[in-house]
């Protein structure tokens, strides 16, 4: 009797991986899993002037989103929403300086978010820094900003 139902539950197992298997099959011979469609989300992104907030920034951008992009970087992060807004022959690419290491200029900026281009529907906290060395050798005010921007600010 044991046997039977170890046996039982090894096909089962055995059915469900080969139906999983089937159906990704499937979509990778359409193309892929569709994605959803995300032209009616407004999306904040912080830490967009440069790198992965640079880069992911662009994908959303391509994909028809509304952007908010927060970095205490001013002037790239100017460019980079102009540069999508020409890429993507829109005007729906915000840039703002937001410093993330200060409460109030958080609360400030996102109520001038709502206030002006409306409720964000995906946040993306993507900001962070690192100072790249030991730490040790980091000074107090290093830490301490390293801690509010990559800790402390996915609170406020």
């Amino acid at each position: 009797m044991v046997n039977i139902q170890v046996i039982k539950q090894h096909l089962i197992i055995i059915f469900t991986a080969l139906k999983h298997c089937f159906i990704a099959l499937i979509n990778l011979i359409r193309g892929g899993i569709p994605l959803k469609d995300l032209s009616s989300e407004i999306v904040l992104i912080t830490g967009a002037a440069s790198g992965l907030g640079k880069g992911i920034a662009q994908r959303l951008a391509h994909l028809g989103c509304t952007l908010v992009l927060w970095d205490i970087d001013e002037v790239n992060n100017a460019r980079v929403a102009e540069d999508l807004n020409t890429a993507t022959n829109s005007n729906r690419i915000y840039a703002m300086k937001c410093d993330l290491t200060n409460k109030e200029n958080i609360y400030e900026c996102a109520k001038k978010v709502q206030g002006t281009i409306g409720h964000v529907t995906m946040i993306i906290n993507n900001a962070g820094v690192v100072s790249g060395k030991q730490l040790i050798n980091c000074s107090d005010e290093s830490i301490q900003r390293t801690f509010d921007v990559n800790v402390i600010a996915h609170f406020w």
